[in-house]
């Protein structure tokens, strides 16, 4: 194994990153697996394109996570998607395997792509080169791939929104808000996606990635107008990234706007328990002055069961009945007043 250059040492990553499983797919169909040494593929390629930089080439290790990304490096065009990371060189296609299982499907869908006849020209409507089959293949491959994430989070997602119309559940919130993170996790695939598929097609170094050895095997009235063509062929594709964005916003805002509902009645219900804490406190606050007075005039008069005189009682009577009358006139005209300033009451 090659010695980690300076860029591994700065980014600290360990040594056993630098050798990936990959498998590579000729336009043959013929398909190999290898253990491929990112150094050594680093340092064969920056032999030909110098600005490429071993920090840039990492990008395409599994082990290292890193945004959507669509770039030509001399005669290889690398696209890493999610989980994917691929190398499209003009006669094959090196695939690195991930943990994830998409890399048997995106390996037979790209073989579905590549033509029959290895002797086919450049069509005046859609292009039929194996360079760009495999273009293709990778590219359609990874919209289905989203699409299948979409329709795994779909039916989740929709579930908890359905569910919390009805009655509200902390459970069903909390799988909402789970399933919310990753709906956004993949709008935001699409739209990175999306912006380096467009991005790359007007990158002049594409029309070379596809030229340069096609100008060799086709005939001699070659359309030089190459990226138009390609643009046309991939522009269904474009749309189908679009629609599934439009598809993630229409979900994500359906839960934003249960989610806020939610909380706005979990923020009634507080502000009502908020209320009666209120109301308690001032009865409390009103029965203690109450408590306060009557104590205070009420322990100095005799109790009528227990006394002699015929004249107290009339006295505990009164001291009561105000007492009970201030308590209740007090309650009513709290509770009135809550209820016009908004307490909840």
């Amino acid at each position: 194994m090659s010695k980690p250059c300076t860029f591994l040492r700065l980014l600290k990553q360990p040594e056993q990153s630098l050798v990936v499983e990959a498998t590579k797919l000729k336009v043959s169909g013929e398909e190999s697996k290898l253990q491929v040494n990112l150094t050594q593929l680093w340092y064969c390629l920056s032999q030909q394109d110098k600005s490429l930089t071993f920090q840039s080439f990492r990008k395409v290790d599994p082990l290292v996570p890193i945004e959507p990304l669509f770039a030509v490096w001399n005669e290889v065009l690398c696209i890493v998607v999610g989980d994917t990371r691929a190398l499209l060189y003009p006669d094959s296609l090196l695939l690195f395997w991930t943990n994830s299982s998409s890399c048997p499907f995106l390996l037979a869908h790209v073989a579905q792509h590549l033509p029959k006849n290895k002797t086919s020209e450049w069509g005046q409507d859609t292009l039929h080169h194996p360079q760009v089959a495999l273009l293709e293949g990778i590219v359609s491959g990874i919209i289905l791939l989203l699409e299948k994430e979409l329709a795994d989070l779909e039916p989740q997602l929709l579930q908890s929104l359905e569910a919390l119309q009805t009655a509200y559940d902390y459970d069903q919130l909390g799988i909402l808000r789970t399933s919310s993170k990753d709906l956004e996790i993949l709008m935001k695939k699409c739209d990175n996606f999306y912006t380096e598929l467009e991005s790359v097609l007007q990158d002049s170094h594409l029309r070379f990635w596809i030229t340069h050895h096609a100008q060799q095997e086709v005939n001699d009235s070659f359309d030089v107008d190459i990226l138009e063509q390609l643009e046309a062929l991939l522009e269904p594709y474009l749309q189908n990234i679009r629609m599934i964005r439009t598809r993630c916003a229409h979900l994500d805002k359906a839960c934003v706007d249960v989610d806020q509902a939610m909380m706005l009645n979990f923020d009634l219900v507080r502000n009502r328990f908020l209320g009666f804490d209120l109301l308690g406190t001032l009865l409390s606050c009103v029965i203690t002055f109450v408590s306060v007075f009557v104590g205070y005039f009420g322990f100095n008069l005799d109790i009528p069961i227990y006394s002699a005189s015929k004249g107290s009682q009339y006295y505990w009577y009164a001291i009561v009945s105000i007492s009970c009358i201030v308590i209740v006139i007090s309650s009513f005209v709290l509770v009135r007043w809550m209820r016009k300033s908004g307490l909840g009451i």
